[in-house]
């Protein structure tokens, strides 16, 4: 909505470049926190609990400093490997896979989590993340862009353009954000099953 909001009030290209931006940055951080809260009720509901809206962000919310600080460590640290080397953003890439998961429902922060992540990650397991993420990118991938192109050779007015492409951006995030996140813990439960015997009967 808020992308939509600023592409269609935007005058200029610059203006609708740099309002873009700032709905990004806007989008991002909202979207830290609403994986988290799904993170949450997703969890609860694999586990046979009760899964409310309230519940699931007051979880997040009640420790919002640390869950920020931990998000914003993983994306330094794969900032830091890009900038260094390709190779080495894609492999602490894959050491922060279950970061996310590791402090919604192991309750470790900052490095203890991307520590964990990492070691659920390892000894080959990291060819399951890939596929996950390969095949999720390809799906929202699809998804996303056959539309977009019908638009662009339909709609001629930019300004319109980017308005209808910023709303169906945001409605495939929208609807495919909670496939990615239901995977990734489908996987992360799992992968703890396979790796430590882990019972979700005592957890539940």
């Amino acid at each position: 909505l808020v992308q939509i909001l600023l592409f269609a009030s935007a005058g200029t290209s610059g203006v609708a470049m740099a309002l873009a931006g700032l709905a990004g940055l806007i989008s991002a951080f909202l979207m830290i926190f609403m994986t988290g809260a799904m993170t949450k009720a997703v969890s609860d509901v694999y586990l046979g609990h009760e899964a409310t809206v309230s519940g699931s962000y007051g979880y997040i919310l009640r420790r919002w400093a640390a869950y920020l600080g931990t998000n914003l460590l993983c994306g330094l640290l794969v900032l830091g490997g890009v900038v260094l080397c390709l190779v080495p953003g894609i492999i602490f890439g894959f050491c922060i896979a279950f970061a996310t998961q590791v402090f919604v429902l192991e309750g470790r922060a900052g490095w203890q989590a991307i520590q964990r992540s990492r070691e659920l990650v390892g000894e080959g397991r990291w060819v399951r993340v890939l596929v996950l993420w390969f095949l999720l990118t390809l799906m929202i991938s699809f998804i996303a862009a056959i539309p977009q192109m019908f638009l662009q050779f339909l709609i001629h007015d930019v300004a319109l353009m980017q308005s209808l492409s910023a709303a169906w951006g945001a409605l495939t995030t929208t609807f495919l954000t909670p496939i990615s996140t239901i995977a990734l813990i489908l996987l992360y439960y799992d992968i703890r099953i396979r790796k430590e015997a882990f019972d979700l009967q005592v957890l539940a």
